[in-house]
């Protein structure tokens, strides 16, 4: 296991997909598909894991005086039942995908979001969530523990979870070529703002457009 986080990250790139599919891989079953829902998803940990409460926020227009408080949601975490299998047609092509529902933690509007995860792109990395789906039922939380524990199971192999969500910005940009407000979107923000710090561009990322 890796103690380090990636040196990617800092020199010239983030890790690739295959890079997270290799290290995923190593890992125990449950922990593997931890760090695949989190990329794929490009979710908050919290919005992965069972919650108990939200916090919320309100700025008074008038005043500029926010006011936060704390909301009971009994939020379960993602179960298997939330994860479905869906295709779509498209100039005479079938695609598959999986479509993940799950909480929207920040967005004042939005509390809920479904995210479809190309399953013919992402193939392997699908392959080992689904290996754990299979040993669930419906109605199973799929990670029922705390987010300390969550942190401390990627931590073991390089990782903190809020980086996955960091690598699956940069990725729907440079990879998939997502035009930005899909990626606002997919990533449940309510405008641009957060896109900016998300997005880690590389030299190289520009070199391979020239």
């Amino acid at each position: 296991p890796r103690s380090t986080l990636f040196p990617y990250t800092t020199l010239f790139r983030s890790p690739s997909q295959k890079e997270l599919f290799d290290i995923a891989n190593t890992m125990p079953l449950q922990d593997g598909a931890l760090l695949v829902l989190a990329y794929l998803t490009g979710g908050r940990i919290n919005e992965i894991l069972p919650k108990r409460f939200i916090l919320r926020q309100k700025t008074y227009k008038l005043t500029n005086v926010k006011t936060n408080w704390k909301e009971e949601i009994n939020y379960p975490g993602i179960m298997k039942k939330d994860i479905t299998h869906r295709q779509l047609e498209k100039d005479g092509e079938t695609k598959q995908y999986l479509v993940v529902f799950m909480l929207n933690e920040k967005n004042r509007k939005v509390h809920t979001k479904d995210l479809p995860i190309r399953i013919d792109k992402e193939k392997e990395l699908v392959e080992i969530l689904q290996h754990y789906l299979d040993t669930k039922q419906d109605n199973d939380v799929l990670f029922p523990f705390s987010d300390v524990t969550a942190w401390h199971k990627l931590k073991r192999y390089g990782f903190h979870p809020h980086q996955l969500r960091h690598f699956r910005t940069t990725h729907l940009i440079t990879i998939y070529k997502l035009r930005r407000d899909l990626v606002i979107k997919y990533m449940g923000w309510s405008d641009d703002r957060q896109l900016r710090n998300y997005e880690h561009l590389f030299w190289t990322d520009i070199a391979s457009e020239l």
